[in-house]
């Protein structure tokens, strides 16, 4: 009996053990998931941030991004830039889905309708990635500035997927007091 109770409670104490062993892998794999989709988010948009006494110079990369699509919003004391990264599949699926189907297709395809009553459309070969780790969507920052800065005198140059400002900050202002 006591021996049943033994190989019972070992029994037992393995099927736990496997339990928790396949838990700790499957949190593992949903990590390595949640990384590699962390990494592909588009809202990583690297910056670097300088000033001196007259402007904040920022320099964003946006590899990917056209210079149509980044926008650029500065306030008085911060700077918003938005871009949007194009999709390679749907870049790719537009560039295949041009209707290159021949007359002689086309019959075949009309006379298959015909037959089935109904109407045909062939199978399409789709795109299916096996790697995915660029970037695609909008992707957005804002930065935070200490000071305030006059944005209508502000400058944006892009190169090569580089995006530099240069934002004159604010005089500040002084007044004298005179002591009695």
């Amino acid at each position: 009996m006591a021996n049943d109770f033994r190989d019972t409670k070992k029994q037992a104490q393995d099927a736990v053990d496997d339990i928790l062993i396949n838990l700790k892998s499957a949190g593992r794999s949903i990590d390595n998931m949640i990384n590699e989709y962390k990494e592909t988010l588009p809202n990583k948009i690297s910056v670097d941030l300088l000033e001196n006494d007259e402007a904040y110079y920022l320099k964003a990369n946006i590899p990917g991004c056209s210079k149509e699509s980044v926008n650029i919003e500065i306030r008085e004391k911060s700077v918003i830039i938005a871009c949007e990264y194009g999709s390679f599949k749907e870049e790719l699926e537009e560039k295949l889905n041009v209707d290159t189907e021949t007359d002689e297709e086309k019959e075949e395809n009309k006379q298959i309708e015909e037959t089935l009553g109904e109407k045909y459309t062939p199978e399409k070969n789709e795109l299916k990635y096996l790697v995915k780790g660029r970037t695609a969507g909008t992707a957005k920052r804002i930065i935070k500035l200490p000071d305030k800065v006059i944005p209508e005198e502000s400058t944006a140059k892009y190169d090569m997927g580089t995006v530099t400002l240069t934002i004159p900050k604010e005089p500040q202002k002084s007044y004298k007091v005179t002591v009695e």
